[in-house]
C-alpha cells in the first residue's frame, strides 16, 4: 500500500473517523474520497457497514482515481462511485447512518452537500477540515446547523 494515502488525515483524525464508523448502524456515506484513507480507516472499523464512497474524479484527478482503487482493491464492504456528489444523491434512497463529507471545501460547495445528504442521515454528520483556516467548511457547517461538536479536525452533528 502507498505511504502517502494519509497526506491530509493524521492519526488523530483516523481515531475519530474509526470511532464514529464503529458506532454506525447501517450504511456509511463518503463525500469526497481522494485517495481513499477515510474509507479504508472506516472499513475496518466497522467490516459489517456498507460504505458508499462518492467521488467524481474530475480533470486532473483522474490518475487519484486509479490510486483510490488500489487503496480499496479488498473492502468488499467499500462501493467506490465514480460520479459527483449531485449525481449520486439524486440516486439514493436509504438512511445513512455515518455522513462524512470532505470534499468542495468551499463555502457554496459544503452548503450544497448538506443540502443534498442531511435529509438521509440518521445518525452522524462529520465535516473534516473543519478546524483548518484555508478552507469555508466551518462557516457553512455553523450557518446549517445550531449544535456543533469538535473532535480533532472534525466538526461532528448528531442528526
Amino acid at each position: 500500500m502507498r505511504n502517502d494515502i494519509f497526506e491530509w488525515m493524521g492519526e488523530t483524525d483516523q481515531a475519530v473517523l474509526k470511532k464514529y464508523a464503529a458506532k454506525a448502524t447501517g450504511d456509511i456515506v463518503e463525500v469526497g474520497v481522494w485517495k481513499g484513507a477515510s474509507s479504508l480507516v472506516m472499513s475496518k472499523a466497522n467490516p459489517k457497514a456498507q460504505i458508499y464512497s462518492i467521488d467524481n474524479y474530475a480533470h486532473p484527478y483522474e490518475e487519484i482515481y486509479k490510486i483510490a482503487q488500489e487503496t480499496l482493491k479488498g473492502r468488499k464492504n467499500v462501493h467506490l462511485i465514480h460520479k459527483s456528489s449531485g449525481e449520486a444523491a439524486k440516486d439514493w434512497k436509504t438512511k445513512i447512518s455515518l455522513l462524512h463529507i470532505d470534499a468542495d471545501h468551499s463555502y457554496e460547495g459544503v452548503c450544497k452537500d448538506i443540502a443534498l445528504w442531511k435529509d438521509f442521515v440518521d445518525g452522524y454528520i462529520l465535516f473534516h477540515d473543519y478546524t483548518a483556516q484555508v478552507f469555508d467548511v466551518k462557516k457553512a457547517v455553523e450557518e446549517n446547523f445550531k449544535e456543533v461538536g469538535l473532535e480533532g479536525g472534525f466538526a461532528i452533528v448528531k442528526v
